[in-house]
């Protein structure tokens, strides 16, 4: 733990100096600034934040005002709500990374406490006195609180999801998903977790990553190529002609089979319980991997051919 110490005080130091170097006089940071500015100078209570241009008012409220002026009055110096504000998003996104840690055990913590603390949409909207900045040190709390202080919703149905129905955890989780998204806190719940859900993206297919065998391209090229087959034009056709039963358009159902052709996230959590089972081989997971990622790869070459526009009625005039 000792080592950290010092790798920590460097990432927070090279935080801290990013925001001090960021330009300034942008009209969010600047009215930011002068309304704790106003508050230290004059003592008056901040009861609005800066303006909202595109709905013509004010945001409410006098948590950006105080996190300016107070620090000025503990530190007279300008660079003192610069620091207040980088400790609150440092220790945040620490602690961010530590759960993530938790959650992915398998994950190089060196990956993990690098990417959370110097990808640089962290480093832009986490280290200079903006909006964004203030922001994200609660929705890293929200986030964290919201999966860990409700365990009734989260962990709850993905127990009874296994114990019950003989379901993963994973797919129990799923369900938790989906009952939160039947809720009234839905919106509200994917608004505050938004701030974070590109990082966990990103870490997901980390560890899918660090699953995938690249020498299955090698070893067993042509099952790759059938079960790449199997899944952008055995399912696009399934697809086209199911939207073809339902009576829609031919172009709408090549568009709804082409956004088909690819398989992802639910994919990896059913070929993993596949394999934990014992109902398909390590190396079946290599290959549904494979298929995945070469047809993600190739989806946008699909999009692009089925939204061709069509020359037909320039033919006709």
């Amino acid at each position: 733990m000792k080592r950290w110490i010092p790798i920590l005080g460097v990432l927070f130091a090279f935080r801290l100096l990013f925001g001090l170097s960021s330009e300034f006089f942008f009209e969010d940071e600047t009215q930011i600034y002068l309304i704790g500015l106003r508050h230290f100078a004059t003592g008056h209570w901040p009861f609005f934040g800066p303006d909202v241009v595109w709905t013509k008012s004010e945001i409410p409220g006098a948590l950006q005002g105080l996190l300016v002026g107070i620090p000025l009055s503990v530190a007279p110096i300008p660079e003192a709500p610069f620091v207040l504000l980088n400790l609150l998003s440092f220790g945040t996104l620490a602690a961010l990374s530590w759960y993530a840690c938790e959650q992915l055990p398998k994950a190089p913590r060196w990956l993990v406490w690098g990417w959370f603390l110097t990808i640089p949409w962290t480093l832009q909207f986490s280290t200079h006195v903006n909006n964004p900045s203030y922001v994200l040190p609660a929705a890293i709390v929200f986030f964290i609180g919201f999966f860990e202080a409700v365990p009734a919703l989260s962990l709850g149905v993905a127990y009874f999801s296994a114990h019950l129905f003989g379901v993963s955890f994973a797919l129990g989780a799923f369900c938790a998903g989906v009952l939160v998204n039947g809720s009234h806190l839905a919106n509200r719940a994917a608004a505050d977790i938004k701030p974070v859900e590109d990082a966990f993206a990103a870490l997901f297919f980390v560890a899918v990553g660090m699953l995938f065998d690249p020498a299955i391209l090698v070893q067993e090229p042509m099952r790759v190529l059938a079960v790449v087959a199997v899944i952008v034009v055995g399912k696009s056709l399934a697809t086209f002609g199911i939207v073809l039963l339902l009576k829609q358009p031919v172009r709408t159902a090549a568009t709804v089979a082409a956004a088909l052709a690819q398989i992802g996230e639910f994919s990896f959590i059913l070929i993993g319980l596949g394999v934990a089972l014992g109902l398909l081989p390590k190396e079946g997971q290599s290959l549904v991997l494979a298929g995945s990622l070469l047809s993600i790869t190739a989806n946008p070459l699909v999009f692009r051919l089925v939204m061709r526009p069509d020359p037909s009625p320039a033919m006709h005039a």
